[in-house]
């Protein structure tokens, strides 16, 4: 596979995002709220993976021996601590064995195929039967595959065992079952686990626990509880909680106002992808308020927060990029690249790409002249994708350097010219883009002049 071969692919799928198709195909100038929270029971368990039927992987199961006993056994991805982790965070207890206060272990076994994916979910112990349901639905929700087992160097399908328990004071028990009841609305359930995962050091039960006294959910709305339970878990790296510590910071709640310290909690926050706190930290440098004014920053984090399935990051983007701002045109372009199942207008792709890069945006000059060289959104044009690479290229953009050196190189676009073709691979090279002095020592090694001279050789 060549270099610009990679590179579409790359460009593709590394621009891919979550927008509402809705949003910003009709441009819809009112949104329904976001929905208040996180989504963490089951968060290992998103990957499409899991979706997949495993028996259809397999190679003729039935006709396949399953070994007991292996020379080298199968592997989950990181080991038994990261299988035991991820099955642990995603037990759900069993509402009558909670009401009536029952722990215990239940042994579940199955098949790992040579494919690496599992089969055969069974109970082979239990100390409790209201447990089995839970367990088996766990084990057949493991979202990765095995590395599977071998006999003599062959690979073999194997029967694994995998102890899953249940223990009432685990937090991250205490915290699923607090979630499950929130998202029923039940939230006097809630806030008695969320209580009772507090005290017992939980951030989750605490970040959710500063929530409710935020929001009053069954109780009086509190700014000290607030920033009390929002501290203890931020420090722990919660994300939530960070930027209602922010929030507290910014508007002296139960704290001195200290806009630096509010908006660096907002920013961890943001980081760790929170909606709220990306949207939130865009509108502080959109507006200057608290930190100084910032479009550019501003804009990427609209981006961000867009690429997260946030409409109210994506109504702010679309506005700015109708109010001329180039990166946010930029950026709304990248919004219509589509990957999977995700928005794709590639019209609209090339439409605002060529408006941002109209205003001399070097990374929309780039971008307008990949999709004229691959005829994605406009007609194929390799004449009119130099053009484009060239106005990014004297810009200083060492990517669209690279390329328009690889259109010398090759003829594509404009007339063969090994002498062009290095001067812009070494112009790239300058600029830190890592595959252009390979291609240098390349023309070198055929005697070019130019190559050997900014070698050294």
């Amino acid at each position: 596979m060549n270099v610009r071969t990679i590179y579409i692919i790359l460009f593709m799928a590394a621009l891919a995002t979550t927008v509402s198709a809705q949003m910003v195909n009709n441009h819809v100038e009112s949104f329904e709220p976001e929905e208040e929270g996180r989504t963490e029971v089951g968060s290992c368990l998103q990957s499409p993976y899991h979706l997949i039927d495993s028996t259809n992987l397999t190679e003729n199961p039935k006709e396949d021996k399953i070994f007991y006993v292996v020379d080298q056994r199968a592997e989950y991805p990181g080991g038994n601590v990261e299988l035991l982790k991820c099955v642990s965070h995603n037990i759900i207890y069993p509402e009558k064995a909670y009401e009536e206060g029952v722990e215990g272990r239940v042994a579940v076994s199955f098949v790992v195929e040579k494919s690496g994916w599992i089969s055969n979910v069974r109970v082979e112990r239990s100390s409790y039967p209201h447990l089995e349901e839970e367990a088996v639905r766990v084990v057949e929700s493991i979202p990765k595959r095995f590395t599977p087992a071998k006999v003599g160097g062959e690979i073999v399908r194997s029967r694994f065992v995998l102890p899953v328990s249940f223990r009432l004071d685990n937090p991250i028990v205490i915290y699923n079952r607090g979630y499950s009841y929130e998202l029923k609305k039940d939230y006097a359930k809630a806030l008695e686990c969320y209580r009772r995962g507090s005290e017992l050091g939980s951030a989750q039960c605490q970040s959710r626990l500063g929530y409710f006294y935020y929001m009053g959910y069954e109780v009086e709305k509190n700014y000290e509880e607030v920033e009390k339970w929002s501290r203890k878990a931020a420090l722990q790296g919660d994300e939530l909680a960070q930027f209602l510590l922010g929030v507290c910071y910014l508007n002296g709640y139960s704290v001195q106002v200290n806009n630096e310290e509010g908006v660096r909690w907002i920013k961890k926050a943001a980081e760790q992808g929170l909606n709220e706190a990306m949207y939130s930290l865009a509108l502080c440098y959109q507006t200057a308020f608290v930190v100084s004014k910032d479009m550019e920053t501003a804009i990427e984090w609209y981006y961000k927060a867009t690429l997260n399935g946030s409409d109210a990051a994506a109504r702010e983007l679309i506005k700015l990029a109708e109010q001329g701002y180039a990166s946010a045109q930029y950026n709304l372009g990248k919004c219509y690249i589509g990957y999977q199942k995700i928005l794709l207008n590639h019209e609209k792709m090339a439409k605002w790409f060529k408006k941002s890069a109209n205003q001399g945006y070097a990374k929309a000059q780039f971008a307008l002249g990949e999709c004229y060289f691959y005829g994605v959104g406009v007609d194929q044009s390799f004449k009119e994708a130099v053009k484009w690479y060239r106005k990014a290229a004297l810009q200083g953009y060492g990517l669209a350097q690279f390329v328009l050196g690889e259109c010398y190189a090759k003829g594509k676009g404009v007339k063969k010219n090994e002498d062009e073709a290095v001067k812009w691979f070494i112009e790239s090279d300058k600029h830190d883009f890592f595959r252009a002095n390979r291609f240098i020592e390349g023309f070198a090694k055929k005697g070019n002049e130019k190559a050997i001279e900014y070698l050294g050789w």
